[in-house]
């Protein structure tokens, strides 16, 4: 009887310690199956953060393809305006020296014909000054000569010279005349 106990607590050990290995199996594998899923679940979700790090890599890199192309069109651009206000500047330096050149140019003819002008003027006024002093001279001589000469030369010769005299008259207010025209012009160029 004693065995027959023996062989039922043993047999009852058995099936508890066999009961307890099956439900730690079952226990092993449920968690083995949780741990299994856990990291299937945790490989899709890199998965998917790869694949999302991976499209927008993708986007940064078209985006930076498309600032690069969009950065060398502005650059060329850039050279253009430059090139053209390089051309624009040397077209207006040009412009510029040209006109210098022709105010320089005016002022010194306007000088040189200003100069003319004086020069006649002085040399209308020594004629003039010439003829006044002619004209002086000659009446001098006629009262010294008193009478000698008949009435008719004695016209003819003071009407010349009263003509002489009114001709250089004439060219030095002519001369005048035409200094002042003169200085005008000038003025008004030196204005423009």
């Amino acid at each position: 009887m004693q065995t027959e106990n023996s062989s039922k607590k043993l047999q009852e050990d058995f099936q508890r310690k066999f009961t307890e290995m099956d439900r730690i199996a079952m226990d092993k594998d449920d968690t083995l199956e949780r741990v299994k899923n856990g990291y299937h679940e945790k490989e899709g979700s890199l998965q998917a953060t790869v694949q999302d790090l991976q499209s927008k890599l993708e986007d940064c890199l078209i985006r930076e393809r498309q600032l690069q192309w969009a950065n060398q069109d502005a650059m060329k651009e850039k050279e253009i305006q430059i090139e053209n206000l390089k051309e624009d500047i040397q077209s207006t330096k040009a412009r510029w020296d040209r006109h210098v050149a022709e105010i320089s140019h005016n002022h010194v003819t306007q000088d040189l014909e200003l100069n003319t002008a004086l020069e006649e003027q002085r040399r209308l006024k020594l004629e003039l000054d010439q003829r006044k002093e002619d004209l002086e001279r000659y009446k001098r001589e006629k009262r010294k000569r008193g009478r000698q000469d008949s009435f008719v030369p004695q016209a003819k010769r003071a009407k010349q010279g009263k003509k002489n005299f009114k001709q250089g008259k004439n060219d030095f207010k002519q001369g005048k005349k035409d200094f002042k025209q003169e200085k005008k012009d000038f003025k008004k160029g030196h204005k423009q």
